[in-house]
């Protein structure tokens, strides 16, 4: 069950349909209700957050608002103007951030929700200790691999683990120039136009 004692909820390993079916536990209808919105995103940006917040400043017809994103993964600037947008809501509406297992979230707007976890964090952080324990030139070699194997999902798997790591500051404490190149590099894999060696390339160098 889901107590509904907060402004904002992080779900993680959750999905719209499940994290729907918790609200109707809890008595609120999700059918042709008006107030309530779901929405899900491969990529969230900031035109994204701007069309959830006018959908969160008019007033709701009933007691509260339901807003439930689920999201692949989301910029840095997204998550800042998410954490903006539910610090000067109406106080009427309820947010649901919907993440995969593992997914990085800023700390800020971690400590403004209420986590709930759905599934498990995946464990796999071991490829990206790993991957970090390389030298330059090993690294570089891991890229490659990626590269002549089209192996975007595996790059895009190493990715998500760095980011597992960096949600965790005292596992991986990176600055906000290399924090937000992890982002990105989430983002770009996820398109079929991406480069996984160039994309690895890249986080070699930075990391």
């Amino acid at each position: 069950m889901m107590r509904l004692e907060s402004h904002a909820y992080l779900v993680r390993g959750g999905s719209l349909e499940a994290v729907g079916g918790l609200l109707e536990k809890e008595g609120v209808t999700t059918r042709g209700n008006p107030d309530y919105y779901a929405v899900s995103f491969e990529s969230l940006g900031v035109d994204d957050v701007r069309g959830i917040t006018d959908f969160a400043s008019f007033a709701p017809l009933g007691d509260r608002k339901y807003i439930l994103m689920q999201v692949q993964s989301a910029t840095a600037e997204a998550q800042t103007a998410l954490l903006k947008s539910m610090e000067e809501g109406t106080g009427r509406s309820i947010f649901f951030f919907i993440i995969p297992a593992g997914t990085f979230v800023l700390p800020t707007l971690a400590s403004r929700c209420v986590v709930v976890k759905l599934q498990e964090e995946s464990g796999k952080s071991k490829v990206a200790e790993e991957f970090l324990e390389l030298s330059y030139k090993y690294r570089l070699a891991m890229a490659e691999k990626f590269g002549k194997d089209h192996d975007r999902e595996g790059a895009r798997s190493l990715v998500r683990s760095l980011l597992s790591l960096a949600s965790e500051p005292t596992r991986l404490n990176l600055e906000a120039g290399q924090l937000r190149d992890l982002l990105d590099a989430d983002r770009y894999l996820a398109s079929s136009g991406s480069s996984p060696k160039s994309v690895i390339g890249h986080l070699a160098l930075v990391l």
